[in-house]
């Protein structure tokens, strides 16, 4: 396993974990275009910043990890 690879992922499982808590969306949330809150907006990028760290953990981090054993 390269050491940039997972220095890599362990900073992006602390950002995804600290952006977890939306402590910035505290108050009053409007609405998009008027239809699409604030918050459901919030939680889908959160989603897909999530996928796209767990695509580039088990693609690169877990695969070397298991490659290195064997």
């Amino acid at each position: 396993m390269r050491r940039r690879d997972a220095v890599i992922a362990w900073a992006g499982g602390l950002a995804l974990a600290l952006l977890h808590h939306d402590f910035w969306l505290q108050g009053p949330r409007g609405a998009i275009a008027g239809a699409l809150p604030v918050e459901l907006l919030w939680r889908v990028a959160w989603m897909l910043l999530a996928a796209a760290w767990l695509w580039f953990f088990t693609a690169r981090v877990w695969r070397a990890d298991e490659e290195d054993a064997a």
